[in-house]
């Protein structure tokens, strides 16, 4: 639903969205963001149904917004924030220091991090940050506050530092807070109000760190992000993401006569902000179908040497990881130029084009590396692999949705377009098959990790191949696709596509406990598209499936259970006269 007084043509070919969510905020959605895929998928779910009368009115709630994926919640606070007027321990002077968390449970909220979240925002040598970690306790433990001859000292951290610990503390926190509860430090005070205060603490310092680009203000910027778009607030997530690409290009960490000037060990860390925030930024992009802040064909700086770090398996993970965001970049850009037309002769082209991209960086991928099972196990394979074939779907999910909407466009057994389809389906197999082997691992975390994310973009493209078989009937002269030939020599087939969903599906069953906020609200979004496709029903008899979980997921008002009450501020509601 767009807001009152926006008409959009009814000739329009620009599928551009704007879209508001149950807050009653506004969202540009590019052509091919996940939103707005999701609502061309929903369109084909609500048509077919009504095609059959019987109405999918859960999917209909997606399609009105209801349980959107983007969103910036909450009324704005316009005064000093409330949290605050209970921290009577801080010292304005000394702000934003504060001592409400012991060390030992802080302790362990930073060993969670860099061990689980840290090799996937690699933004920190570990060494560097432990020692700005130590200074913060000394600052904490002495006694400046109490001297009045020494009451306005600085302190030896910048606010920006100072708010990325406190940010390090709450990501740690929230990942095992769902990942392994058990293990929580006993007595732990850092609960959902404790993090309110210290969000408050950060949004009063962001003021600095947005008129001040420096390397510790993008950090905090980064994982400041990374959370927000964890716990239902996506918009303000990208908002700073976008933001940390800006500094980092004013600082010029995109160009190697600017980086070289520093001494290796300063070089290799700007290297390697640069990098992760590209692949944090890219993967933000893609969802939201906006094109990437970072000017990729300026970039010219080489990847990080890393040499403080001792796993070998982990450096090799990040290096073809960033080669894999090179070609992203790319595929970023071909969606800007192309988004009106997207099986247009040029359109397909470029994407053939980014198909032997993809396949020449599988070629020069080490052996040992092609095969995510191998020794030793550990997350890194699987999910370099995730990424690999993530790019395949974010390519071709866009066409597949074109065509399988059109009534006219006609996929011949030697189309070379063809192959991008059939990529793209294997693509949702292999998406499958690598989440269930890692969370038979141990692997799988949903809140910081996107484990879920992925799964909700390969559901889309098996739900897309569901309609297709299920639309086509064998005898028809006039078929989108040949689907003999597509089981004959792809075995993709109504058997292989209902394998690929339940097994998703069990992924997202079995750890319901384990998924909060964004990732919770996407794996709801995956119950009712199956449900009101009947999908459900289907896996119900042929492997014994659990029965919908449609009905709890629309008795909620929210979907998760993460409080957001003073996030973000600033934001008032749009009127359109």
């Amino acid at each position: 639903k767009l807001p009152p007084g926006i008409k959009i043509k009814n000739n329009s070919i620009d599928n551009d969205r704007l879209i508001m969510d149950k807050f009653g905020h506004t969202h540009f959605i590019g052509n091919f963001g996940t939103a707005s895929l999701l609502n061309g998928l929903c369109d084909i779910i609500i048509k077919r149904s009504y095609n059959q009368q019987n109405p999918p009115t859960s999917t209909q709630d997606i399609r009105d917004s209801s349980v959107q994926t983007i969103t910036s919640e909450n009324v704005p606070v316009y005064q000093y924030p409330t949290h605050l007027y209970n921290l009577d321990t801080i010292n304005v002077d000394r702000f934003p220091l504060i001592n409400i968390v012991e060390r030992n449970e802080a302790d362990a909220y930073v060993k969670v991090f860099f061990e689980k979240v840290h090799p996937y925002y690699f933004i920190f040598i570990e060494s560097h940050f432990m020692d700005k970690y130590e200074i913060f306790w000394e600052e904490l433990d002495s006694d400046v506050i109490k001297d009045t001859e020494r009451s306005h000292t600085l302190s030896r951290l910048s606010s920006a530092e100072i708010c990325t610990i406190y940010t390090v503390w709450i990501l740690g926190r929230r990942f095992q807070q769902y990942a392994d509860p058990e293990n929580l430090p006993e007595d732990s005070v850092l609960d959902q109000d404790m993090i309110g205060k210290f969000i408050d603490i950060i949004k009063l310092s962001l003021s600095d760190v947005v008129l001040t680009p420096s390397i510790d203000g993008i950090r905090l910027l980064i994982l400041f992000s990374v959370y927000l778009s964890s716990i239902k607030v996506r918009e303000s997530g990208y908002c700073l993401m976008e933001l940390a690409a800006i500094q980092a290009k004013s600082l010029g960490l995109h160009r190697k006569s600017i980086v070289n000037k520093f001494n290796d060990q300063k070089s290799d860390v700007m290297k390697r902000i640069l990098w992760s925030l590209a692949k944090a930024e890219t993967t933000l992009c893609c969802s939201f179908g906006r094109a990437s802040a970072i000017p990729w064909e300026e970039i010219d700086i080489h990847f990080p040497v890393i040499e403080d770090e001792t796993d070998e398996h982990f450096k090799i993970y990040y290096l073809q990881s960033c080669n894999l965001t090179k070609i992203i970049f790319e595929i970023l850009d071909y969606k800007k130029k192309t988004q009106r037309d997207p099986l247009s002769l040029v359109s397909i082209e470029k994407a053939l084009y980014f198909k032997k991209k993809l396949e020449s960086f599988w070629s020069n991928l080490p052996e040992s590396w092609k095969d995510y099972k191998s020794l030793p196990i550990k997350r890194y394979k699987p999910k370099l692999h995730i990424q690999y074939h993530y790019y395949y779907i974010t390519l071709t999910l866009p066409m597949f949705l074109h065509i399988v909407n059109s009534h006219n466009y006609i996929v011949k057994n030697d189309d070379p377009f063809l192959s991008l389809l059939v990529c793209g389906i294997r693509s949702s197999f292999k998406t499958a098959e690598i989440v269930s082997y890692t969370d038979s691992k141990g692997f799988f975390n949903g809140t910081i990790y996107y484990d879920v994310f992925y799964c909700y973009n390969a559901i889309m493209v098996l739900t897309l191949t569901y309609i297709l078989f299920k639309s086509s009937q064998p005898f028809k002269a006039k078929q989108i696709i040949d689907l003999n030939n597509l089981n004959s020599n792809y075995n993709i087939n109504l058997e292989a596509i209902l394998g690929s969903i339940n097994l998703i599906r069990k992924l997202v069953l079995n750890n319901l406990h384990q998924i909060d906020g964004t990732m919770k609200r996407m794996s709801d979004i995956i119950e009712t598209l199956l449900e009101d496709l009947g999908i459900i029903q289907t896996l119900v008899k042929k492997y014994n499936a659990p029965a919908s979980n449609v009905k709890k997921i629309e008795g909620k008002d929210e979907s998760g259970k993460t409080s957001v009450t003073s996030i973000p501020t600033g934001y008032r509601r749009l009127k359109i006269n």
